[in-house]
């Protein structure tokens, strides 16, 4: 992989607190139920995997993402496969971009008996903190075969994140 560079703004702050506070508690901050549904719902997936039925893959679902950055902005894609545009939502919560969406299992009715199941199910969010020069007001978006893309352009007249001091000689 060639990486011309890494940029110093913490995208995945954001979740690193909300995962930090749910490890502490045990419960998302936005919802205090959320952490004893999630223990919940990880008892009954395990449970039903090992009655063989194995349909909720066992994996958590957590979308890659690629982020770069230009002159003009930041592109963000999102790699959701099996998922359809209209289960995906963007919204923007203060500084924090929020990407929810669904991975639906559509089940036929049919004889066949399942011998293995790898592909994971359900609810996926992720949460990105925007750059203090991202033009949160032009955000655009599009979703083409899989891959959600976030164009998060500069605001006009905003300073580039990092700059270069000048060492004054003695």
């Amino acid at each position: 992989m060639n990486w011309k560079k890494i940029a110093p703004w913490n995208w995945l702050r954001k979740e690193g607190e909300v995962a930090a506070h749910a490890a502490e508690t045990g419960l998302h901050p936005a919802d205090p139920l959320a952490g004893i549904r999630g223990q919940m719902d990880r008892l009954f997936e395990d449970a039903l995997r090992r009655l063989g039925d194995g349909e909720s893959g066992g994996a958590l679902l957590r979308p890659h993402l690629d982020i770069s950055e230009g002159k003009a902005g930041y592109k963000i894609e999102v790699e959701i496969p099996g998922v359809d545009r209209q289960d995906v939502t963007v919204a923007l919560e203060g500084d924090t971009l929020v990407i929810r969406g669904e991975k639906r299992h559509e089940r036929e009715e049919s004889d066949e008996q399942v011998h293995c199941v790898e592909r994971s199910y359900g609810s996926f969010e992720r949460l990105l903190s925007l750059p203090e020069d991202a033009d949160a007001d032009r955000i655009e978006a599009s979703f083409r075969r899989g891959v959600l893309k976030l164009r998060i352009p500069r605001r006009a007249g905003s300073q580039p994140a990092t700059r270069r001091v000048e060492i004054q000689a003695d």
